[in-house]
């Protein structure tokens, strides 16, 4: 009996290894589940097989499949940084869009406060790796509003070859008097959009594009309705006092269109207007309107910042509202509606009353790599 319950149990195992090896998917079918899952369990399953880490790790065309799904299916996070003022220490943060406790990434010794940020923001590097950039860059303008010039130079810093190059563009193929005083930068960040710079221009009232394929500037009007009464506020910076306008409407990404926030006259209307640039090439503007349900003073006197990746809502400024919590006021631009979205920050270093949150952003998390050009350089291939 027991020579026969040995000879079963072999026999099970010999029909459970059978099986085992008879049932073998197609490529196609494990990329297809694999570029479907969130990159933590995706990078773990690269330990099941060699298969499996040759498809993860070594096939060209798996990152641009799986970034296209998480896109797809709305699988946005938040960026957020934070600076505690004690230590000197900037923190970056991530958390889900609906809320819940935010997760602590990284930390940088002696950064400089969330005030101090450089106006180059993270658009300038092309942020989200969309399949039509190619190369990352920002750039550069000298402004000299007070001086007369007899020479202006325009500087693309390239990631492709970690070096500046100076724009080859002539006066007259300049859209603005570049020499002349009606124009002046402000002192707005620009934002890169579809791999086009824009920057706000204060004097006159329209926006400067730089296109990083062309390299060629062109420039756009913005709605009538969206140039701002003038509301004057002093400002100290290098050149001494002067005035500077306080309701200057500045320009962000939405959606993957331009797009310009105008907070003129929102104290007494307690509603804030969007426009998107939703047709670019024949420039038709599109006005979104955010009403707030409560005063708009005592939400902090919030601004939006972003755009959800993949979706239709948009980010307002981070606030603590407690040691350990903070919200984001979300717009859904379906729903018409803004909502007040709490984060908890679990670890007891964030909660320190010497921790200031600075910039919240949306982003979509990738295994698309940093490929390398004939210099042996990396380069955005995507």
């Amino acid at each position: 009996m027991e020579k026969l319950k040995a000879l079963t149990l072999n026999e099970k195992e010999d029909v459970n290894q059978t099986t085992a090896t008879s049932i073998l998917f197609p490529n196609e079918i494990i990329q297809d589940i694999l570029s479907r899952l969130p990159i933590k369990p995706l990078l773990q399953f690269k330990s099941v097989s060699k298969q499996w880490l040759s498809l993860i790790s070594h096939d060209p065309s798996f990152p641009k499949l799986h970034f296209s799904r998480s896109l797809a299916t709305n699988r946005a996070a938040l960026l957020v940084t934070a600076y505690d003022y004690r230590t000197e220490k900037r923190h970056f943060l991530s958390a889900p869009v609906d809320g819940g406790s935010v997760t602590h990434l990284i930390a940088l010794d002696n950064a400089p406060p969330c005030d101090k940020e450089p106006t180059t923001e993270a658009q300038h590097l092309n942020g989200r790796p969309y399949p039509k950039i190619r190369k990352l860059s920002f750039m550069e303008c000298v402004d000299m509003r007070d001086i007369t010039p007899t020479a202006i130079e325009f500087m693309i810093y390239s990631l492709s070859t970690y070096s500046w190059r100076k724009v080859d563009v002539k006066e007259e193929d300049l859209p603005i008097d570049i020499f002349g005083k009606d124009w002046y930068l402000g002192s707005i960040p620009s934002v890169c959009v579809n791999s086009v710079i824009h920057m706000m221009l204060e004097i006159p009232n329209k926006i400067l594009a730089f296109d990083l394929m062309t390299d060629k500037f062109s420039t756009i009007d913005i709605p009538w309705d969206a140039i701002p009464r003038e509301i004057l506020t002093t400002w100290f910076d290098s050149r001494g006092m002067r005035n500077v306008k306080a309701n200057e409407p500045y320009l962000m990404d939405i959606n993957g269109c331009l797009g310009l926030v105008c907070h003129d006259r929102v104290v007494e209307r307690n509603k804030m207007y969007l426009w998107i640039l939703q047709d670019y090439e024949s420039r038709v503007w599109v006005e979104e309107s955010v009403t707030f349900t409560e005063s708009w003073s005592n939400l902090s006197n919030m601004y939006p910042v972003d755009s959800v990746v993949g979706m239709d809502k948009v980010l307002f400024s981070i606030r603590r509202i407690s040691l350990d919590e903070v919200i984001v006021p979300i717009y859904d631009m379906k729903t018409k509606g803004v909502q007040l979205v709490r984060f908890t920050l679990s670890q007891e270093f964030l909660r320190s009353n010497t921790m200031e949150f600075g910039e919240v952003r949306s982003y979509v998390e990738s295994i698309l790599p940093l490929e390398k050009n004939e210099e042996g350089l990396h380069e955005d291939d995507n």
